[in-house]
């Protein structure tokens, strides 16, 4: 019971840990460059919703408004839509010098049940690598 209680509580502080070490930040309005081969600026949040439009890698798109859940509203060949925000570079996001995120390493001796993190090999095209543990953090590195 000691062990098991031990356990948890490393679990949670690594947990919160982690989550303090992530941010979220709205991204001003302004012109966004598009960062993906193609990009559909469709009708509403979402994938379900129908494409107005479709915006080249280069493309600039004006991002009117960014409510944080991750598809921003755009103005983009005089028409009004959404875009997921993942596969847009905003002018103001632009770093001189790339921040890498490291994790925090830490061993836990206990096992329950779990072997822990192991190595894995990336098959395929287009997987990005991102600078935080989630889907709002920016690329660090596009295959």
């Amino acid at each position: 019971m000691k062990k098991t209680r031990r356990l948890i509580t490393v679990v949670t502080f690594l947990v919160i840990t982690a989550m303090m070490l992530t941010t979220s930040a709205y991204a001003a309005t302004g012109e966004a460059t598009v960062n993906s081969h193609m990009l559909n600026m469709r009708e509403g949040q979402g994938t379900g919703y129908t494409i107005i439009d479709v915006a080249y890698e280069g493309n600039t798109v004006l991002v009117t408004q960014d409510d944080g859940s991750g598809w921003v509203q755009v103005s983009f060949n005089g028409q009004t839509g959404y875009m997921n925000k993942l596969f847009l570079t905003f002018k103001e996001e632009e770093p001189a010098v790339t921040q890498v995120y490291t994790a925090p390493q830490t061993t836990v001796t206990e096992s329950v049940g779990s072997t822990g993190p192991t190595n894995g090999s990336v098959l395929g095209e287009g997987v990005n690598v991102r600078s935080g543990p989630s889907m709002g953090s920016t690329f660090t590195t596009k295959t």
